[in-house]
């Protein structure tokens, strides 16, 4: 049983590892095809939808996958579900239509056509997280982080048009039709479960933790590029979403310490607490430095794939950088806070965060101090992290 799992968890990691070499690869092609505004737009506007869909989907997500509960692979499930969700994703199509007739031009279509696919990523987002739920782990990495950016990918170089919403309208085709293929394996293989199992859930209660993690986190990662559409262009905005992405490579910290420690923190006894929780924090703050080095060392020639408009901006990337950097070394404190119970105190770091850095950006109005606004939120987050987590008790 152990071994099978190994080899499960294994086979996650790789694909999730190839997986964002496809969504960073998809990045560079879009930026190579439609240069800095196209790939502004489909940035802005695939972070317009995602916000938009977690928004509405108030975690249960999250909770889909925590609680591992059978009856997710039931059809009637996804309909008690459609049922409970239907009123937020609808006011979130709302609120981002409106948001859409505030902008002008190319802008203002794309986010037209990113508003209809907001329930289509609400869908595809439960649907993946029910196969994981359902211990189908590698089908559910699968639909997540391979077929999704390959098949864009794909449709992008075989099928070049001019229009730069074209990326945008091929995500939202291809995540509609993976989104319906797990929809029907689900039809396929009903549980034993009853309409009773589930009717009696209240979802709101039981994921709004996870609610406040997701939503935070992304909106404190991404709300940069609306600030910067809204006082610069489109253009500035994709330029300002690509240096952000790179430096979230050195995140891959957390992700090692959440694979190597996460279990042993879950199961950790008063003895040996202190010496697991100490290696952790030691594993993050190094992977986090390495990487780090190696993002600032080889900026010039990681770049170099993206275009001109990309080179010569050390003076934007550097704050960044170390904003990313400095909560990539939290990764041990924030693993540790989140698997002895203290979830919901890191989703309101990541809120408080995120709500003061755009109270900053309002405050400056303007693009002067845009990468110091981004990076000293990220710092400001990785010092409540490393508070949290010492708060923490040893006891079970």
């Amino acid at each position: 049983m152990f071994q099978r799992s190994f080899i499960s968890t294994l086979w996650v990691l790789g694909l999730k590892g190839f997986g964002l070499c496809l969504s960073y690869v998809l990045l560079i092609v879009i930026a190579q095809y439609y240069g800095p505004e196209g790939s502004g737009l489909y940035n802005l506007t695939t972070n317009a939808v995602n916000l938009a869909a977690l928004t509405a989907l108030m975690g249960v997500e999250g909770w889909m996958l925590k609680s591992g509960k059978p009856f997710v692979s039931d059809l009637a499930f996804w309909k008690y579900v459609l049922q409970s969700l239907r009123v937020p994703a609808f006011i979130m199509m709302a609120l981002m239509f409106l948001f859409a007739s505030t902008r002008s031009g190319v802008v203002k279509h794309t986010l037209y056509i990113g508003s209809v696919f907001v329930p289509v990523v609400m869908a595809h987002t439960l649907a993946v997280e029910g196969l994981a739920s359902a211990k189908k782990r590698i089908s559910s990495e699968l639909m997540r982080s391979i077929w999704r950016p390959l098949l864009i990918l794909m449709a992008i170089v075989l099928l070049p048009l001019s229009s730069q919403t074209t990326p945008l309208l091929w995500a939202g085709v291809w995540t509609l039709a993976l989104t319906c293929i797990i929809l029907w394996q689900f039809g396929q293989t009903p549980t034993k479960n009853g309409k009773e199992d589930f009717q009696k859930l209240d979802l709101k209660r039981e994921s709004r933790g996870f609610w406040w993690i997701a939503l935070g986190g992304f909106t404190l990662a991404n709300i940069c590029g609306f600030y910067v559409e809204a006082y610069a262009d489109v253009a500035m905005a994709g330029v300002v979403t690509v240096l952000i992405r790179v430096a979230q490579l050195s995140t891959l910290s957390l992700l090692a310490v959440q694979v190597v420690w996460a279990p042993e923190i879950s199961q950790a006894k008063s003895a040996t607490a202190h010496a697991i929780r100490l290696r952790a924090v030691y594993m993050g703050v190094f992977l986090a430095l390495l990487s780090g080095c190696f993002l600032w060392v080889f900026r010039t020639w990681i770049f170099s794939f993206f275009g001109t408009a990309w080179q010569g901006i050390d003076t934007l990337y550097a704050p960044i950088l170390m904003g990313q950097v400095l909560y990539s070394a939290s990764a041990g404190w924030m693993v540790w806070s989140t698997m002895r119970g203290a979830s919901r105190s890191i989703g309101f770091g990541f809120l408080l965060a995120a709500g003061l850095q755009c109270l900053a950006w309002t405050w400056s109005g303007s693009l002067e101090y845009i990468g110091w606004i981004h990076g000293v939120s990220f710092a400001l987050l990785a010092i409540w992290n490393v508070q949290i987590g010492q708060r923490c008790t040893f006891e079970k």
